[in-house]
């Protein structure tokens, strides 16, 4: 990789759908000046959450709701390099690949929460290694907490795996040769925001999909837009997908504003919370008294 290309890696975004890929694929390979943009054809209804690559210029895909890694060669040739559930592996978000130990490290996480249903049936989340020249599976960590999310991973100079938990206030460690996770740091500023301001979980879920709904059909991102440029016949410009796509950027927008200031529209339906402690629940059972009962003499064997 040259200096200029190796610039424009460090600023790439983690996840920018397929069409997106193809574009970087392309820049990454043959510089900046002389390239055209290269489609690179990855599974169908595939969404890619986050990417990694190699020194000669491999790309590894990791898929959100399919599962799985897909590698994409330096010339542009993707296969399935990860098969969905290897491993027992779920919906797959941050994916790293460790060439000094030949190790590809990916976060696997059970999704069904917001409707992911992912592969296997495999609970909670977890750090998956695979061999970087093979992809046989190497090893397989829980994160500890039932809340845990593994979201993104880096490894330090001694090798040193540090997992990021996104629902938890705490950075993980996996050492060289070790057999579970540790926390390497643990902070309440880490910690979700929204559940120490007091705020409803369930309402923040929804405006934030909300949000990242709108964030489909508009730049910078735009996976919607790119989708639609991807299966539309050439006499269909890209300015006029994006013409054609402000009426419904307006009406995402008004959704976000109904959320925002109207919560009940979320919270309306739900269960109550109770305010009962379980913890502090006593159950009185009163004693009955019983009038003494005779059974008679124990009756005598027969001879």
């Amino acid at each position: 990789m040259t200096s200029e290309q190796n610039s424009i890696w460090r600023r790439l975004p983690r996840g920018f759908g397929a069409a997106g890929l193809g574009l970087f694929v392309a820049v990454l390979s043959c510089g900046v000046a002389a390239c055209q943009p290269v489609p690179v054809a990855i599974p169908d209804r595939s969404f890619p959450e986050s990417l990694t690559s190699t020194r000669d210029g491999t790309f590894y895909v990791g898929s959100l709701n399919l599962g799985g890694v897909v590698k994409v060669a330096p010339g542009g040739k993707a296969e399935r390099f990860i098969q969905p559930g290897a491993n027992d592996s779920r919906s797959v978000l941050g994916v790293l690949a460790d060439e000094t130990s030949g190790t590809l490290y990916v976060c696997s996480n059970d999704m069904t929460g917001i409707g992911v249903a992912g592969p296997s049936e495999v609970k909670g989340a977890w750090l998956k290694t695979f061999d970087l020249a093979s992809g046989a599976p190497k090893g397989s960590f829980a994160l500890p907490d039932p809340r845990s999310m593994c979201n993104d991973i880096a490894v330090g100079p001694d090798g040193t795996a540090y997992v990021a938990d996104s629902f938890t206030p705490n950075v993980l460690s996996l050492k060289p040769g070790g057999t579970a996770l540790e926390v390497f740091a643990t902070d309440p500023l880490l910690a979700p925001a929204a559940d120490k301001l007091g705020i409803d979980l369930i309402w923040f879920g929804v405006l934030v999909c909300a949000n990242i709904q709108t964030s489909f059909m508009h730049p910078p991102f735009g996976f919607a837009l790119f989708y639609l440029r991807g299966i539309a016949p050439p006499s269909v410009k890209t300015s006029e997908i994006y013409w054609g796509a402000i009426p419904w950027v307006v009406l995402q927008v008004i959704l976000v504003a109904i959320v925002i200031l109207w919560p009940g529209s979320v919270t309306y339906w739900l269960d109550k919370k109770s305010n009962v402690d379980p913890s502090k629940i006593q159950i009185d059972i009163p004693q009955v008294d019983l009038p003494p009962i005779d059974f008679g003499q124990p009756a005598t064997p027969p001879r």
